[in-house]
């Protein structure tokens, strides 16, 4: 067969193909421009098996509306904004591998990279905007996951990083608290540091910029108004705190007092770290040096309550049970309405109830299963009951997530207790959770 023949051939086969696909592209833009976003899908799914043998060009354009019809169906659902989100990543990789077609300034190829890190910018934006929602709400679960979909996405962001380390605390998700802290730990992450910010005349909300151009850029687009700059503190002795009672709680008490240690040379009278080395030391049986660090935190601030209660919080941490009392009477004794002792108190009363819950389903003596209620179970709920109370009159700010959880949350177990224990309050305080 002539080989000229053949190489017509092929290029015919080549334009046939590269117009069918940009008819479908065509097609299928058109059908998002009229918001048939069924139409766009059913339009482009040719495509996805072909998507390997498409230029760069076609590429970008695939890439880009694939995200609209993402972002179209529903702009809030995580799986949808994670495959935009990168669906945008892979154009703006084209776009720096592939040059600018000869004499234009401009194109299919950078339009569609322009527009992809704008969307891509926004995708951010809109993450941190639902993540700290949810964080507001107290959905830590959800606010972990949010700001780690915004790290995978913008891994350059090491805020995310910290953020869904924090919320995990929060959420008791103590593994991954532990592997996120660990890979801040590992990179010397700090936090602070000076951010650029402007408020989105579509949302009025603050969005956060990379970097001070990024910002003035937004502004010029007049997209955004209000240009600023914000200095935030250090987040370092925060990380310590946090993971150092991570470690804690896996027994690495050594490795803990490392890390606190090497901070305490910097800081050597923060009260927070002195604390957090007493209770490492009492881990490890340093008994005097648990005691002395007690008394040198006290003697730092002796009429201040926030003093006291973390006292009485390092003491409850290690079990020692009648000076974390004394401590966060203590604190009570100088600000009455002072609800995190309160909650201490709780915390550090009911801290038996699960293990005496099981030692009581595992016994099989009636006898002796009644004794460990009469003895231990009983007086323990009647000891927690006007800490409880306490807890439920001062948690009213509605405003405040931390006061509306505690409020919820304790009327849920004062309502428990007062059933277990056949007490009729438990009807004045099912009518207050009703109200909620």
């Amino acid at each position: 067969m002539n080989l000229r023949f053949v190489s017509l051939m092929l290029s015919l086969l080549c334009f046939n193909m590269l117009f069918a696909q940009n008819k479908i592209l065509k097609a299928a833009r058109k059908a998002v421009r009229k918001g048939d976003i069924l139409e766009a899908k059913r339009v482009l799914v040719p495509l996805e098996k072909e998507i390997g043998n498409l230029d760069s060009q076609s590429k970008a354009s695939y890439y880009y509306i694939a995200a609209q019809i993402l972002e179209r169906t529903d702009p809030n659902a995580l799986p949808n904004i994670e495959k935009a989100g990168f669906a945008y990543k892979k154009i703006l990789t084209i776009a720096q591998t592939v040059k600018p077609v000869e004499g234009k300034s401009s194109g299919l190829k950078i339009k569609e990279a322009q527009k992809a890190q704008q969307g891509y910018d926004a995708l951010l934006s809109r993450l941190n905007s639902i993540a700290e929602k949810h964080q507001t709400d107290a959905n830590f679960d959800n606010a972990v996951n949010t700001y780690m979909l915004a790290y995978s996405l913008s891994p350059s962001d090491t805020l995310y990083l910290y953020k869904g380390a924090v919320n995990s605390l929060k959420s008791k998700d103590y593994q991954r608290a532990y592997i996120f802290y660990k890979d801040l730990m590992d990179m010397g992450y700090k936090g602070g540091g000076k951010f650029y910010t402007a408020i989105d005349k579509k949302t009025r909300k603050e969005t956060i910029f990379k970097n001070k151009e990024e910002r003035d850029k937004g502004i010029r687009s007049g997209k955004y108004f209000s240009a600023s700059m914000k200095q935030l503190p250090s987040k370092r002795l925060d990380m310590i705190s946090d993971f150092s009672t991570l470690l804690y709680m896996n027994g690495e008490c050594s490795l803990a007092l490392d890390y606190i240690n090497k901070e305490l040379v910097e800081k050597p009278k923060n009260q927070d770290l002195l604390l957090k080395k007493a209770q490492m030391s009492y881990c490890l049986g340093d008994q005097s040096t648990y005691e002395s660090l007690l008394l040198k935190s006290i003697a730092s601030a002796p009429s201040n309550c926030e003093t006291y209660l973390k006292i009485g919080n390092t003491a409850s941490l290690v079990n020692d049970v009648k000076r974390a009392k004394f401590y966060y009477n203590k604190a009570i004794s100088i600000k009455p309405k002072f609800l995190k002792s309160y909650v201490g108190l709780v915390a550090l009363l009911l801290k038996k109830e699960q293990s005496l819950i099981a030692e009581i389903l595992q016994e099989d003596s009636k006898k002796v299963k009644q004794k460990i209620i009469n003895d231990q179970q009983k007086p323990m709920y009647l000891s927690v009951v006007p800490y409880l109370e306490s807890v439920i009159r001062y948690s009213t700010n509605k405003k405040d997530a931390y006061s509306r959880q505690i409020h919820k949350s304790s009327l849920h177990k004062l309502i428990q207790i007062y059933e277990y224990l056949d007490n009729p309050r438990r009807f004045h305080f099912q009518r207050q959770l009703e109200i909620l």
